[in-house]
């Protein structure tokens, strides 16, 4: 009876080395069997944008406005050329030669009257207390550019040193002669006493 029961332990030891033998190979198998890893492809950023580097569009500059600054020339009216005349060319003869006409210590004033009438003054002074003046009138001659007179009044008058008048002398009355006019000069021709015979007076 002890043999036949350790007869069964034994097979049961048996059948249960097989059995384990067994599973141990089938789980060699399950793990020998590779599966083939999921390649996981990384979607690292699903596409980007081709950078497309488009050219600027040229700014168009707008076509250079040619302020073509139109400088007006003002049609200037062409200035007169006011040519001066001579004095003897404008004017009527009292215009042309009225003035003061000088040379040295004497002086001509001449002065229109009317028309062609003048009338004239002699200064010349002799020293600074004496002068003698002479007053005439005539008429112009436009021909000759002469005044003639026949009127002369000659005066000396005298000062005292305070510079008063002393003393009035009518040398003589209706002296004669003449002055003769050239542009801004004029020459006295005294008939009376030949005082300034030749001498040219400028204005």
């Amino acid at each position: 009876m002890k043999q036949k029961v350790i007869t069964i332990i034994s097979l049961c030891l048996v059948l249960a080395a097989i059995f384990s033998f067994a599973a141990c190979n089938r789980n060699k198998k399950e793990e020998a069997v590779t599966t083939r890893p999921a390649v996981s492809v990384s979607t690292t950023e699903a596409s980007k944008p081709a950078k497309t580097t488009a050219k600027p569009t040229e700014t168009t500059k707008a076509a250079k406005e040619t302020t073509g600054k139109t400088t007006e020339k003002k049609t200037e009216k062409p200035t007169e050329s006011k040519t001066e005349k001579a004095p003897e060319e404008t004017g009527s003869p009292v215009q042309r030669y009225s003035g003061k006409y000088g040379n040295g210590r004497c002086t001509i004033e001449v002065i229109g009257v009317a028309n062609n009438t003048v009338e004239i003054h002699v200064y010349w002074s002799s020293s600074a207390f004496e002068h003698s003046e002479w007053t005439m009138t005539g008429n112009f001659d436009e021909a000759g550019k002469t005044v003639k007179y026949s009127d002369c009044v000659k005066q000396t008058i005298t000062f005292t040193e305070d510079g008063s008048e002393s003393t009035t002398v009518t040398e003589y009355k209706n002296g004669n002669g003449s002055f003769t006019f050239n542009g801004n000069t004029v020459t006295w021709n005294d008939a009376q006493e030949h005082i300034a015979d030749g001498v040219t007076y400028t204005r």
